[in-house]
């Protein structure tokens, strides 16, 4: 199970469950709706610095696993601001109501 301010690695089906394979997404939690974790992930060139700034991206759960990849903290730092903007960052998916 997941839940917010969970620090995940996003593992695409074609790495066969490699965490460290070179496609693989790290980031956190910031909601769950049924079976779709909603997700921020971290620049790829900045560790700690989001990729996307406005939206959460929709997952499914089996294809995310616990990883930590920074120090809790930052994940911390990153939600707050997520919340003071009132990002709360899921695009809307058809036949989940949020």
């Amino acid at each position: 199970m997941f839940e917010r301010g969970n620090q995940i690695a996003y593992i695409p089906n074609h790495a066969e469950g490699n965490v460290r394979h070179k496609d693989v997404e790290y980031g956190f939690v910031t909601k769950v709706v049924k079976d779709r974790v909603f997700c921020r992930f971290w620049s790829k060139y900045h560790l700690g610095d989001l990729r996307t700034i406005a939206v959460s991206e929709g997952c499914l759960a089996k294809d995310l696993c616990h990883h930590i990849s920074v120090r809790p903290m930052v994940v911390q730092m990153h939600l707050a601001e997520i919340d003071k903007a009132g990002l709360f960052g899921s695009t809307p998916i058809e036949g989940v109501s949020q």
